[in-house]
């Protein structure tokens, strides 16, 4: 009997409206893992209410800024669609594993528990949790990654890929820059990564050495001006709008900018960079600002997370032919 894989697309995700976003704040303020506070767990608990409240009004501002919808959803479960066909396209009629692909937020729906519990229904007791933030990060996926593993339910057998790092990733994200530069070509290029707190990098994060090298990686093959900065100010490094500023003042009046650390559109990214540097990098004076999108879509990225996918279930011993 061919052997049924649950893979769970495991993403923090975004508020789904305006209105959802003080309740997705409040869980994820009250999650350790993701938000530290220095009060223990049960103070972190309570202080999430009030906080949430604090902040909930200038995220649901954020959304309606880009048009009332972050764009997560639909795209992380586009992805999962595109890459369930192509891992049983890749397995049919080798009496491999046949795979069903969900996607799994941690603070929305549709959530990590929900695909367990489609996954249980359909008789699966071998789960694969894959990150969609392609570099390791302990702030972005370790409380995703520990609630697939709670979630998944009694007798389930769970693994986890926390990176994407296989050589096809670095061809799709550069195919995309490449694309960029093809209308700008005498652009420099900033990579606007995810941001985490400088006291993630001091603690060991390894985000900020794993961008650097992704960053080295992409580029090895484009001769253009590059630099990495972070998507606000707090980061390990520069932000965006300051490396940005800096470009201008070294004369430079094209850029591409490329987001770095996550798969997908999300509301940060579109946010700062569509809404937030636009209009700043115009006041500025640059003449062009080209955004690279997110490369959900991009056959190579389908490609490498099926290779990914296929080559870790194998490690794990779920295919029986492996060797």
């Amino acid at each position: 009997m061919t052997e049924r894989i649950g893979v769970v697309l495991l993403h923090r995700g975004d508020p789904g409206s305006p209105e959802e976003a003080q309740q997705w704040l409040k869980t994820a303020y009250a999650d350790p893992l993701a938000y530290r506070l220095s009060f223990g767990s049960e103070a972190q608990k309570a202080l999430a209410v009030p906080l949430a409240w604090w902040d909930g009004k200038a995220l649901a501002q954020k959304l309606k800024d880009i048009g009332g919808r972050s764009p997560v959803v639909a795209k992380v479960t586009a992805l999962a669609t595109a890459l369930e066909l192509k891992l049983n396209a890749e397995t049919q009629g080798t009496g491999a594993a046949q795979f069903r692909v969900l996607p799994g937020f941690r603070y929305n729906a549709p959530s990590a528990a929900e695909a367990c519990r489609e996954f249980q229904k359909d008789g699966i007791r071998r789960v694969v949790g894959l990150s969609l933030y392609p570099q390791q990060c302990k702030r972005f996926f370790a409380s995703s990654g520990q609630n697939l593993q709670r979630e998944a339910g009694e007798g389930v057998e769970v693994s986890l890929v926390d990176r994407v790092n296989h050589p096809l990733y670095f061809d799709a994200v550069r195919a995309a820059i490449a694309e960029a530069l093809g209308r700008v070509p005498e652009a420099a290029v900033v990579f606007a990564a995810l941001l985490i707190d400088r006291s993630d990098a001091q603690e060991g994060d390894p985000y900020p050495d794993e961008a650097v090298k992704a960053v080295e990686q992409i580029m090895s093959k484009l001769e253009r001006p590059h630099r990495l900065s972070w998507l606000d100010l707090g980061g390990p490094g520069l932000s965006t709008q300051e490396m940005v500023k800096k470009y201008r003042e070294g004369g430079t009046t094209q850029l591409v900018v490329c987001p770095l650390g996550t798969l997908v559109e999300e509301l940060d990214v579109v946010h700062a960079l569509d809404f937030k540097l636009r209009p700043f990098a115009k006041e500025l004076g640059f003449t062009q600002i080209e955004r690279v999108p997110a490369i959900s879509e991009s056959p190579l990225l389908i490609d490498a997370l099926a290779a990914i996918v296929v080559d870790h279930v194998a490690h794990v011993g779920a295919l029986g032919f492996v060797g």
